[in-house]
């Protein structure tokens, strides 16, 4: 038996972001019975800590009642701390700890000795290139490199979701101890929808004034390193008649989002509607699907979520060209730059004059790059195999 201890994700049962969907695609798509889980949650009442079976799954629920990035952080160390008690309780004779970011760096250096000595194998995943980061600032960049730097060589593997990422980790952490390994993020094939909208969704069209195959949509976090601020003046400049369908956490980024409408005065453009935040799967999935293209802005990798979802539902991509973008999306996208040349404004041109019969290839196309790289199963499989290669190569 191995048991596999999941940190860095917010739960099991919240299932609203990357690290959470990934816990879920491993779980959900188990195939070998030999691995059993343990997955921590963060919770803010001490009343409703401690351990939980839910479907089968066994959550720790630990309590840690600091906002924002410093919850995160204080919730890692604790969480880690956990696992040592756990084994040496228990005593787990093959544990693996897959943490999910890089944010308690330097703790984990000064950890990993005292882990590898009750048999612990950890196992990174380092998402993208978070001191890349516009929100961080000078001091919070050069933090969250060094938190990657030593989280990477107090590890026993990384895990990259993608190549671009792994390159970049092997000129960071060149000591062959710390084997990089390449293991893609997951998505599911687009529902099938059978043409008559739900009224919930049908409701959501009508308060928008949303008309199919009339817009283009992003479904993204509103924060610099996506590119808002090249989006929203690009498409102002386009003469498309189709709108700009938004859905963001603009309420929570309302700083940056008033500093871009003082700036772009984007207010004044009726094409462009934010509709606020919904995590509704059926209005998701009508609005991706009905949409006429999808902008991607992403640049600090590694393998956006929203972009795998955006294939495997939209499957007409316009997006940021940046190493990320381009082995997500191979030939199955237009992309745009901060060029004259390729700008987003000419791009959204260019995509309204391709023939039909071409856009419906592209998305053929980009749903069946979905299917072969990018499969839930496949996925967790690779992670179960990794999983068994750590135990029996553990020092």
């Amino acid at each position: 038996m191995i048991d596999v201890f999941i940190i860095g994700a917010r739960g099991y049962v919240k299932k609203y972001g990357g690290w959470e969907t990934l816990v879920h695609g491993l779980v959900d798509n188990q195939i070998d019975n030999s691995i059993k889980y343990h997955i921590f949650e963060i919770v803010t009442d001490k009343k409703e800590t401690g351990s939980v079976i839910i479907d089968g799954i066994e959550c720790i629920r630990i309590c840690e009642k600091a906002k924002g990035g410093f919850q995160m952080i204080f919730a890692d160390i604790k969480a880690f701390k956990s696992v040592k008690t756990i084994v040496t309780k228990n005593q787990i004779k093959n544990p693996i700890i897959l943490y999910l970011g890089a944010r308690i760096g330097p703790i984990q250096w000064l950890m990993q000795r005292s882990l590898r000595k009750k048999g612990i194998v950890t196992l990174e995943n380092p998402a993208g290139l978070e001191w890349k980061r516009p929100k961080w600032g000078i001091i919070g960049s050069l933090y969250q490199y060094i938190s990657c730097y030593f989280t990477a060589i107090s590890s026993d593997y990384i895990v990259c979701d993608c190549e671009a990422m792994r390159r970049v980790y092997d000129k960071m952490v060149k000591n062959s101890k710390h084997p990089k390994e390449f293991i893609a993020y997951g998505s599911y094939p687009a529902d099938i929808l059978d043409g008559k909208m739900p009224p919930i969704v049908d409701d959501f069209f009508k308060k928008h004034s949303i008309t199919p195959n009339q817009y283009f949509l992003i479904i993204n976090r509103f924060m610099p390193e996506n590119s808002w601020e090249l989006i929203l003046k690009e498409y102002m400049k386009s003469s498309t008649k189709r709108d700009f369908v938004i859905i963001s956490n603009i309420d929570k980024e309302s700083k940056y989002y008033n500093k871009l409408k003082k700036k772009l005065k984007f207010d004044t453009d009726k094409r462009i509607k934010f509709v606020g935040t919904t995590y509704d799967k059926e209005i998701l999935s009508y609005v991706r699907q009905n949409a006429y293209g999808y902008f991607n802005g992403h640049t600090v990798g590694g393998t956006n979520p929203g972009l795998l979802e955006a294939m495997s539902t939209s499957g007409f991509i316009l997006a940021r060209d940046c190493v990320f973008s381009r082995e997500v999306c191979g030939e199955c996208a237009l992309y745009f730059d901060d060029s004259d040349v390729n700008s987003l404004s000419k791009v959204i041109e260019r995509s309204e004059s391709i023939s039909k019969e071409r856009i419906e290839r592209i998305k053929k196309n980009a749903k069946q790059r979905m299917k072969e790289l990018y499969d839930w199963k496949d996925v967790a499989s690779k992670y179960e195999h990794l999983f068994h290669k750590a135990i029996d190569e553990r020092k």
